[in-house]
């Protein structure tokens, strides 16, 4: 014979899924860069194998987070980083924004530093805005081939 325990089930509220837009357009401009190619020293190369992403941001728990911090991860340090060096400077960084996300002061501050460091800085909201941004510090992007290529 069955036992029947007639219990309600817990009512947990179900989590609020957080919309990652910031990371979906970070993986346009990494996606754009796959098939964009600048010059340097008369070479094409390609933009993909020079421009990385910093995993800076993002909520974490308090463990993982004391974690990091001995790593060395810092507040404010900018979401991509291209170590190319154009127009007599060393490298460019780029902060992502989406809709209407502020820089936060110490995202400001980390711009000022690499600003005195002689670093290309931009804060850019939305993926076209930073495309645009890495496009005009390259001089320009192009195909594989070697055509212009144009941001739709």
């Amino acid at each position: 014979m069955a036992i029947v325990i007639n219990r309600k089930p817990a009512t947990k509220k179900p989590r609020k899924k957080r919309d990652d837009k910031e990371g979906r357009e970070q993986t346009y401009i990494i996606e754009w860069a796959c098939d964009a190619y600048f010059k340097l020293d008369g070479e094409l190369l390609c933009v993909f194998e020079y421009l990385f992403h910093i995993p800076n941001g993002g909520k974490r728990n308090v463990a993982e987070a004391v974690k990091l911090k001995a790593q060395g991860v810092k507040a404010g340090v900018h979401d991509l980083f291209l170590p190319v060096p154009m127009h007599g400077l060393p490298g460019k960084w780029v902060e992502l924004k989406v809709d209407n996300n502020k820089a936060s002061e110490a995202q400001i501050e980390w711009g000022d530093k690499m600003q005195k460091m002689g670093y290309a800085v931009s804060f850019c909201w939305g993926w076209k805005a930073a495309v645009e941004a890495i496009t005009a510090y390259l001089g320009g992007v192009y195909t594989k081939t070697g055509r212009k290529l144009v941001i739709s």
